[in-house]
C-alpha cells in the first residue's frame, strides 16, 4: 500500500459493471466538471457525493468504483471471515496532490467491516477517508437543480462580474434577473450559486423571493 499514494486512481474507470436496477433508478452517469468526463453512481447518495464534489474548486479529479482492496485476516482478528473484498465509491484527488477515499451509505446502513479497515488501510497509502451520507431533502434538491448550471458556458466573465457586483448588499432573486436580459442573468445566478460564488439559504426551497448574497471570502 506504501505505493499506492502516486498512483493516478483519480483517471481510472469503474473496477466493476454497474448494477442492473429496473427502471435505472438511482444507477447511472454523472458528468463531472472536475473530471470532465462521465462518472458512474450506483445509488442517490453516491451521485448527491459527486455533485458536492463538483462545487469544490479544489478538487482536480475524481473516479468512481476505483480499485478492489482485499484484506486476509488472521484468527483473531475480530473479524470472521478469510477474506474481505471492498470497492469504495469515490477516489478524490485535490489541487493540494492529496488523495481522499469516499464511501456513500445511509446513515443506518454503514459498513462495519469498511469503517474498521479502511481509515487504517488509507493511511497507509497515504490517503484520506471518509463517509457520505444522504443530504438534507431540500438542499439536496435545490442543489439538483442548480446543477444543471454548472457548465462555465452559463456565466461568461463579464457577467460573472455584473452579477457579483450587484450583490454585495442581498438582493432577491426576481431584483437580480433585472441585471441584465433575464434570459442570460438567470442561469449565471444559478451557476454562481451552485459554486458557492453567490449564497442563498439552502434550507429553504428556491423561489424568486428568495435572498442572495455574495460570499464572503
Amino acid at each position: 500500500m506504501d505505493r499506492a499514494f502516486g498512483l493516478p486512481l483519480e483517471r481510472g474507470w469503474p473496477v466493476r459493471r454497474l448494477p442492473s436496477v429496473r427502471g435505472g433508478a438511482h444507477v447511472g452517469w454523472w458528468y463531472s466538471v472536475r473530471a470532465r468526463r462521465l462518472v458512474a453512481y450506483e445509488s442517490a447518495i453516491e451521485r448527491d457525493a459527486l455533485m458536492m464534489l463538483d462545487r469544490d474548486r479544489q478538487v482536480v479529479g475524481l473516479s468512481s468504483q476505483p480499485m478492489r482492496l482485499c484484506w486476509r485476516l488472521l484468527p483473531g482478528s475480530g473479524i470472521y471471515a478469510d477474506q474481505i473484498t471492498h470497492v469504495p465509491d469515490v477516489f478524490v484527488r485535490y489541487v493540494s496532490g492529496a488523495g481522499v477515499v469516499l464511501n456513500c451509505r445511509r446513515r443506518a446502513a454503514r459498513s462495519r467491516q469498511a469503517e474498521a479497515l479502511l481509515p487504517a488501510t488509507c493511511a497507509m497509502a497515504g490517503w484520506g477517508y471518509a463517509v457520505c451520507v444522504e443530504l438534507d431533502h431540500v438542499m439536496a434538491s435545490t442543489l439538483r437543480w442548480l446543477a444543471d448550471y454548472r457548465h462555465s458556458r452559463y456565466c461568461s466573465a463579464s457577467l460573472r462580474q455584473r452579477v457579483l457586483n450587484s450583490c454585495e448588499q442581498p438582493r432577491r432573486l426576481t431584483e437580480l434577473a433585472a441585471v441584465d436580459d433575464p434570459m442570460r442573468t438567470l442561469p449565471a445566478v444559478y451557476h454562481l450559486l451552485f459554486y458557492g460564488e453567490l449564497q442563498v439559504d439552502l434550507r429553504q426551497p428556491l423561489s424568486y423571493a428568495s435572498v442572495v448574497m455574495r460570499a464572503r471570502s
